[in-house]
């Protein structure tokens, strides 16, 4: 069993409380938005941990690897979504963010497509 705070773990938890840090400080709608879905992957993440050790090694990480894999899509096609929303003929909404809002974004999105997709490869068949 592959110990809880691997790096990908411990990068949500810092994630969770930046965005709790970030509100507590000033109430913003993105980073409620971001807190949420920090708080959602850190439950997926404590679920698939402690259910973890019903699964033998070699299909763990097939399930790891194929976890990541979705989850790097979903962050591919995040970015293309964003860029084209981002042209003139929209207003290029996106150029008036924040870069580190926006990667944090990404970053939120990929990390939960990597755990719901890890928690259906894993339980959902």
């Amino acid at each position: 069993m592959k110990n809880y705070f691997s790096l990908s773990r411990t990068l949500e938890w810092i994630g969770v409380i930046t965005a709790l840090t970030y509100l507590l400080i000033e109430f913003n709608v993105k980073m409620l938005l971001f807190l949420v879905v920090g708080v959602t992957n850190v439950v997926l993440a404590s679920v698939i941990y402690r259910r973890e050790k019903d699964v033998v090694d070699e299909r763990n990480e097939q399930v790891i690897c194929k976890s990541y894999k979705v989850g790097f899509s979903f962050m591919t096609i995040t970015a293309l979504l964003l860029s084209i929303i981002n042209n003139p003929i929209f207003g290029s909404p996106i150029a008036k963010l924040n870069i580190g809002v926006v990667l944090i974004g990404l970053w939120a999105i990929g990390n939960l497509g990597r755990n719901i997709s890890e928690f259906f490869y894993r339980y959902g068949k």
